[in-house]
C-alpha cells in the first residue's frame, strides 16, 4: 500500500482498487439491481422488501411534513435526510396495507412517478415520488401530508 498524505498524489493504482475506493460509499443498488421492468412491478418488490427500499432510495431524500401548529395555518416542513435519518419501511408491505385498509394509487407526473397511500377513512396520506435513476426507479421524496 502506497502512503497518501495530502499534497501527495497516489501514481500507480489499478484501476479495479480505484473501482473499489468510488464504490465504497455506493448504496446496495449494485447488489439487488432492478427488482422489475415496469414501475408497477418495481413498486410491488419496494413495498415487499425493505432491502429493495434501502437501496432504491436516494440519500439525502426529501422528507415533507406537515407542521398543524405553524401560524397562522399549518405549512409544509422540508427536510433532507441522510441514511442515519431515514425510517424503514418508507413504504408499508401489502399484508400490513390490507390490514390498516390503505389504499395505494399511482400516477405519472412530470418528475416521475407519484404513488399515494391513504388509510381508510381518515386524513392520513402519504405521498411517494419516484424518478427514473441509471436504469431503474429510485425514492426521491417522502411527502406525509397527514394533519
Amino acid at each position: 500500500m502506497i502512503p497518501c498524505t495530502p499534497g501527495r498524489r497516489l501514481i500507480g493504482a489499478s484501476a479495479l482498487s480505484i473501482a473499489t475506493l468510488l464504490s465504497f460509499d455506493m448504496p446496495a443498488r449494485a447488489a439487488t439491481g432492478c427488482p422489475a421492468g415496469t414501475f408497477t412491478g418495481f413498486l410491488q418488490a419496494f413495498a415487499a422488501d425493505m432491502a429493495v427500499q434501502r437501496a432504491h432510495t436516494r440519500i439525502p431524500l426529501i422528507d415533507e411534513t406537515v407542521d398543524p401548529n405553524a401560524e397562522p395555518e399549518p405549512r409544509t416542513v422540508r427536510r433532507m435526510l441522510d441514511a442515519a435519518h431515514i425510517r424503514f419501511p418508507l413504504l408499508p408491505s401489502p399484508a400490513e396495507q390490507r390490514r390498516k385498509h390503505m389504499t395505494m394509487h399511482s400516477r405519472a407526473v412530470p418528475a416521475g412517478m407519484e404513488t399515494t397511500l391513504r388509510t381508510g377513512e381518515t386524513d392520513d396520506q402519504i405521498r411517494l415520488l419516484f424518478r427514473r435513476e441509471k436504469g431503474c426507479w429510485t425514492l426521491i421524496r417522502r411527502s406525509d401530508d397527514s394533519l
